[in-house]
């Protein structure tokens, strides 16, 4: 079944997805030593240094030729769920439930043989795990092969649909410090300002840290 949206010719089949090129470009940036950075954005054919975790879910779809969104909330607003005995490789696995959790999501594509392969910021970069890293199972659905300038790229939603408690400043602040003192950031006194200007991205703070109490002390 195919319909007309905005212009572009969608469907919701899934019978143009190369999955196999969608996986072996995660591998190439996997053996390529692409770094975890929060933030972190690319654009095939640039063969990226830095990602975080839904640009390279995006990276890896867009060098398929397939255009989904930036961000893990609009990831999972434009997939749908499926049980763990329909994965089929490069459909998307899923740390939280946006709309059970406020914390930042994580996000990976499934690798096959019950492997995921992800961008994590605990292994510092893209790596292959084991099927225990994700909660939730989905896959892509309305798919479309459209240029990248017509993606919707913002990764969270508009900053007039979010309030932000002074309380969750107050956590987002407290994790800042505790990734100062592991030694995963420099200069927080920069990234509280940062938060202040942008205080919708609070909950990332609080994830990293908890990870990062997880992961222990940075090696030097």
């Amino acid at each position: 079944m195919f319909f007309l949206f905005g212009g572009n010719i969608m469907t919701d089949t899934q019978n143009f997805i190369n999955r196999q090129e969608i996986i072996d470009t995660a591998r190439m940036l996997k053996d390529k030593h692409v770094r975890y950075s929060l933030g972190a954005k690319a654009v095939p054919p640039a063969i990226p240094k830095e990602l975080d975790c839904s640009g390279f879910v995006r990276y890896c779809y867009l060098a398929a030729g397939i255009a989904v969104p930036d961000g893990s909330w609009h990831q999972w607003h434009v997939s749908e769920p499926i049980d763990n005995s329909q994965l089929q490789i490069a459909d998307l696995g899923f740390l939280y439930d946006p709309n059970k959790n406020s914390e930042i999501n994580h996000i990976g594509l499934y690798f096959g043989d019950g492997k995921w392969i992800h961008c994590s910021f605990s292994a510092k970069g893209v790596t292959v795990d084991d099927g225990k890293v994700f909660k939730y199972f989905r896959r892509f659905i309305n798919l479309s092969k459209v240029p990248e300038k017509h993606l919707d790229t913002s990764p969270n939603p508009p900053k007039w649909m979010i309030t932000v408690t002074e309380k969750e400043k107050q956590y987002a602040v407290d994790s800042i410090h505790v990734l100062a003192d592991l030694g995963y950031i420099l200069n927080p006194s920069v990234h509280i300002k940062n938060l202040y200007d942008s205080p919708e991205n609070w909950a990332q703070w609080v994830v990293l840290a908890n990870m990062a109490k997880e992961f222990g002390k940075k090696q030097s």
